[in-house]
């Protein structure tokens, strides 16, 4: 009588090597005494396409690295955080306007006059300011000033500014133009400022400004003001 433990094969190691390659379950029940290599990376960790047979390794879809997670939020996020960097750049570097105002006082008393038989020259400070609503710096580059006198030119001034004058960013710049009006003696003001009377001429002084903004680009500006200009103390000898 034959024992019942003596009907179990025992596989040794040399058994094993004669299981064929189909037998998967047959080699997964076998105790781990020996490892079998990956057949896809040959047990390297990488794919190589000169030693791959064709094999790949298959992710379920239900694996979390196949879904993402807040994809629409982060952009959502990256279309904001462009959106506001653009228009940051823009509100900050877009050029804008430079304000011209006129400071002068309420009459203006001539600096220097010179007056022949034919001939009335007077000088005066004209008094501007530039304010500036840039937020960066720009550059001044000339300023022109006509004045008029009963729609006649009288008098016109031209200054280049070749030194570089800048008005900084959201700042005023306070500026001293001087006028020199010129009169004939054929003209109502010649006579009317040789009296023994105070006399004021209501001037229209046109200023003009030209500028550089940040992208060297050439803007203007200008003012039309109406200023009293006092042309007689009240002495004045032949």
């Amino acid at each position: 009588m034959t024992n019942k433990d003596d009907q179990i094969p025992i596989l040794n190691n040399e058994s094993i090597t004669n299981v064929n390659d189909g037998d998967d379950e047959l080699i997964l029940n076998i105790s781990e005494t020996r490892k079998v290599p990956c057949p896809t990376c040959h047990g390297s960790g990488k794919i190589h396409k000169t030693d791959s047979t064709g094999l790949v390794a298959l992710i379920p879809l239900s694996d979390k690295r196949l879904k993402p997670k807040h994809t629409w939020i982060w952009i959502l996020l990256t279309v904001l955080f462009c959106f506001i960097l653009a228009f940051t750049c823009i509100f900050f570097l877009l050029p804008r306007s430079v304000l011209l105002q006129i400071t002068n006082n309420l009459v203006i008393d001539d600096v220097n006059s010179t007056r022949t038989n034919s001939l009335f020259l007077m000088k005066f400070l004209h008094h501007f300011t530039l304010d500036s609503k840039n937020f960066v710096p720009v550059k001044l580059v000339n300023v022109t000033c006509v004045i008029e006198d009963n729609l006649e030119i009288v008098g016109r001034s031209y200054k280049i500014y070749s030194n570089n004058i800048r008005i900084l960013p959201r700042s005023k710049l306070n500026l001293i133009m001087p006028l020199e009006l010129e009169f004939r003696n054929t003209t109502v003001p010649f006579r009317q400022c040789q009296g023994q009377f105070k006399q004021m001429l209501l001037m229209k002084i046109q200023t003009s400004i030209i500028y550089n903004d940040l992208l060297a680009r050439s803007e203007s500006t200008s003012l039309i003001s109406y200023q009293y200009v006092l042309c007689n103390k009240g002495v004045w000898i032949k």
